[in-house]
């Protein structure tokens, strides 16, 4: 009995329909362009379409910010490991530099001067070694490349004084100690203009790393003035 009341009302349902559709399209003055129904049916399709390029475009959004983000955060994780290794090698090289130049200075026994410079030597060998690949590392984190101009005009001309200054010195203490005079003078300032800049380098790749992205020129504008090149 249910079925029977229930195919009736579609039946009347559909009837219904036939009979509007119907008397729609025999209306003049293309009528049916204006009729509640055709209205409905266009509006449900361009909400349909146009729910669908929205959905498309916020979802393009979410991949490229997802995109972005992990850019950002590989950048940033390469600065910082580069901040690590970097401070490694010019400080062991700086502190190497220092001992032999200690050692040198108190007219140390020729054994522990020979181990120094065997240790300032290999300080040296790992520096020239490392480098060039540490410095590719650095610009492909976040293009530090105003970096390597510091390290080249601002360290390394107080290294190779150093290097310069050490070695020859080395060499005339082990043929005659008592000839060679050690110039604290000379040495002094070149070590502390090494400990400044390694410092401020380091400090510099840090904080672009760590705010990769954000506005760092103040803190940026002080390194010129920390670590004057030359």
């Amino acid at each position: 009995m249910n079925d029977k009341k229930n195919e009736s009302k579609i039946l009347i349902t559909t009837t219904q329909l036939a009979e509007l559709v119907s008397e729609i399209s025999n209306k003049p003055n293309n009528s049916i362009s204006r009729h509640p129904l055709t209205l409905l049916i266009f509006g449900f399709i361009f909400t349909s379409v146009f729910g669908v390029l929205i959905a498309d475009y916020l979802q393009k959004l979410r991949i490229e910010e997802a995109n972005s983000l992990a850019k950002t955060m590989a950048a940033s994780q390469a600065g910082m490991d580069s901040t690590i290794e970097l401070s490694k090698l010019l400080y062991e090289r700086r502190t190497r530099a220092e001992l032999l130049a200690a050692a040198l200075k108190s007219n140390s026994d020729k054994k522990l001067i020979e181990d120094r410079k065997v240790h300032y030597d290999q300080s040296y060998v790992e520096w020239n070694s490392r480098w060039p690949g540490l410095a590719l590392k650095i610009r492909d984190g976040a293009g530090y490349s105003e970096i390597e101009s510091y390290i080249q005009f601002a360290i390394m001309p107080e290294f190779k004084q150093l290097d310069t200054y050490l070695t020859e010195g080395y060499t005339e203490f082990m043929k005659n100690s008592s000839t060679w005079k050690y110039d604290s003078s000379y040495v002094r300032p070149r070590l502390k203009k090494i400990l400044d800049c390694s410092y401020v380098i380091t400090e510099h790749i840090w904080v672009n790393s760590k705010f990769f992205g954000q506005d760092t020129k103040e803190f940026n504008s002080s390194l010129s003035k920390r670590c004057p090149r030359k």
